[in-house]
């Protein structure tokens, strides 16, 4: 295992920032929107901001070190949502901060891909660690 995962599952990095996965997405809308972005679908608030699917990273990572597959799950489904308002162009168009929301989601997504690889489970998700890729 590479040293940033076992920087994230150390006992005390765990237990204080990890400890409990559901806490990560239990506010996640069923669309894996997060946020104001859940607001936005419902027509309750004006912009979408893609930098708040990097809540997809703090799932992601509490259900590697948990070994709970739901957040890992919850996670990737906040980013899929990100991904699904991507333009052909690549970028996030509509989004409230076009540059800094977006390299905030990008290094979200990036990283959990970079943990996901090096963790116990990265067998079991390295299909889709590619299909993002």
């Amino acid at each position: 295992m590479n040293a940033d995962f076992l920087h994230e599952s150390t006992d005390l990095v765990a237990k204080v920032l990890y400890a409990r996965p559901s806490s990560t997405y239990d506010s996640m809308a069923e669309s894996g929107a997060v946020g104001t972005n859940a607001d936005w679908e419902n027509n309750q608030a004006e912009s979408w901001y893609i930098e708040a699917q990097r809540q997809g990273e703090e799932a992601v990572i509490s259900g590697l070190i948990k070994n709970d597959k739901t957040a890992i799950e919850a996670g990737l489904k906040m980013f899929d949502w990100g991904f699904a308002q991507q333009s052909a162009d690549g970028g996030f168009e509509g989004t409230g901060d076009p540059f800094h929301s977006t390299s905030l989601f990008v290094h979200a997504v990036a990283r959990s891909l970079l943990l996901i690889e090096q963790s116990p489970l990265a067998q079991e998700y390295t299909d889709l660690v590619e299909v993002y890729k």
